[in-house]
C-alpha cells in the first residue's frame, strides 16, 4: 500500500506547521486523526493594575484638594492618566483551542488575531481534507 503524501496547509517561522496528518506547534505534535475540534479563543486583557492606578490617582487628587497641595494633585492626575492609558492599550490575546477525546488545550497564544485565525483555518482545512 502506497503511503499518502502529507499536504502542508500552513507553515511559519515560529514553529507552527499544519499538514493533513498532523499539527506541529513548537515541540508538541497533534495527530489530526485525534483532533475533534479547532476554534479561535479570546482571552480578555488584564486591566486590574490599570484600575488600581485610576483609583489611586483619584484618591491622591482628593487628598491633594483637601490638603490644598497642588503637587499631590499633579501626582494624582499623573497616576490617573497612566491608569487610563494602560487600560486603553491593553489588548486581548487569542488562542488556538484544540479539542480531542482527552480534553481541550490552548495550543498557541498570541495578540495577533489574524495569525491565530490563519492557524485555525489551516487546521480546519486539514480537518476537512482528512475525511
Amino acid at each position: 500500500m502506497a503511503e499518502e503524501k502529507e499536504i502542508v496547509f500552513y507553515s511559519d517561522d515560529k514553529g507552527v506547521r499544519v499538514t493533513s496528518a498532523r499539527a506541529i506547534i513548537g515541540s508538541t505534535t497533534y495527530a489530526m486523526a485525534n483532533v475533534t475540534s479547532v476554534s479561535l479563543g479570546k482571552i480578555p486583557p488584564k486591566r486590574g493594575g490599570a484600575i488600581w492606578l485610576i483609583v489611586l490617582g483619584i484618591a491622591t487628587v482628593v487628598t491633594g484638594l483637601i490638603a490644598q497641595a497642588w503637587a499631590i494633585d499633579l501626582l494624582g492626575l499623573a497616576l490617573f492618566s497612566l491608569g487610563v492609558w494602560l487600560a486603553i492599550i491593553a489588548k486581548p490575546k487569542y488562542t488556538v483551542q484544540i479539542g480531542s477525546a482527552s480534553g481541550s488545550v490552548q495550543a498557541v497564544t498570541n495578540k495577533d488575531q489574524k495569525y491565530i485565525q490563519s492557524i485555525v483555518n489551516a487546521m480546519n482545512e486539514a480537518f476537512i481534507k482528512r475525511g
